[in-house]
């Protein structure tokens, strides 16, 4: 993946409302492939505030490393606003950092509960928790992977208020 313009303004938006809160951030992705994280990274100093991510593309990772139960995918499908809240909270406890940012979703073909082309993103912090569902175009995977990426962090600094911070 090779970042253009508008993920590395988005990165430098990340980069500076990390670095006027002192604040620190982790990743959980199953769709989005790490995109996320390579985005973030895709700046010079991205290491002072982002501690590492989890690429969970197999339901048994999410299991054993982000506290999805089975039950948890049986009553909701993984690809679930329930689902990507545990992915995000369970990021932040584990990398002990201020926030996640989680996703998951059918970027190309669905099933027979959830379409094709939902994606589930979600974010932690140590006092609160937001998730929300895309519904994206039938498009190509690659095309559903840069929105989702690209939405994810947007939404992000949306939520900590980041149009705050001059």
């Amino acid at each position: 993946m090779t970042a253009d313009k508008f993920d590395i303004r988005l990165a430098l938006r990340l980069k500076l409302f990390m670095q006027q809160n002192n604040a620190t951030i982790s990743t959980a992705e199953s769709c989005t492939s790490g995109r996320i994280g390579a985005t973030i990274t895709s700046v010079d100093g991205s290491s002072a505030y982002y501690q590492g991510g989890i690429i969970a593309y197999q339901n048994r990772i999410k299991k054993q490393y982000l506290d999805v139960t089975p039950q948890m995918i049986e009553k909701h499908d993984v690809v679930s606003q329930e689902v990507v809240l545990r992915m995000a909270d369970a990021c932040r406890r584990r990398f002990n950092t201020h926030y996640a940012i989680a996703t998951t979703g059918y970027t190309g073909e669905g099933n027979d509960r959830v379409p094709s082309g939902t994606v589930c993103i979600g974010f932690a912090s140590p006092t609160d928790t937001c998730a929300f569902e895309l519904c994206l175009p039938h498009s190509t995977r690659e095309e559903n992977t840069r929105t989702a990426t690209r939405t994810a962090m947007t939404r992000f600094l949306e939520w900590v208020g980041e149009s705050k911070v001059k």
